[in-house]
């Protein structure tokens, strides 16, 4: 920083789930008074809009669990754009528990409105995410709605 001289320099941390992943380096070479306090917050934008994008990259990666990057690639190249089929469908019920997960019911509400315990519940995610391939629930439903399964 010293050699580029600048007239000021500001540092954010990116943080994903409260965990940080990065810097937001920026260098001003303009007017000093160039970083204000409106500035900044569009700063806090940019870096909150990056938190995104390095989601995305480790998904993409398979960093995160998500799906390799290169099949998904090798499906484009072939002229294949549906997403790929279940091996084995959703049962009905699951079917349900994934509707009332999309809509943002915890375990306990998916219990009560199913009139079953939360471990059966717990049971089902965990079947749902095996069988779409998914380790979230974001991901279930994201997931879900590229298949069709959730209109």
């Amino acid at each position: 920083m010293a050699e580029h001289r600048p007239q000021s320099a500001l540092c954010m941390p990116v943080a994903i789930h409260g965990s940080a992943v990065g810097v937001l380096y920026l260098e001003n070479y303009a007017a000093a008074s160039f970083v204000s306090e409106d500035r900044i917050h569009i700063l806090h934008a940019m870096a909150s809009q990056g938190v995104y994008i390095c989601e995305l990259l480790r998904s993409l990666s398979g960093m995160d669990g998500g799906s390799d990057i290169s099949e998904e690639l090798d499906a484009e190249k072939s002229g294949d754009k549906t997403p790929a089929a279940m091996e084995e469908p959703l049962t009905d019920r699951e079917m349900e528990v994934l509707a009332l997960l999309a809509a943002g019911l915890s375990n306990k509400e998916i219990a009560e409105r199913l009139f079953v315990a939360v471990g059966t519940v717990k049971v089902h995610v965990k079947n749902i995410f095996t069988k779409l391939k998914v380790n979230r629930r974001t991901k279930a439903i994201a997931q879900a709605k590229e298949l069709h399964l959730l209109d």
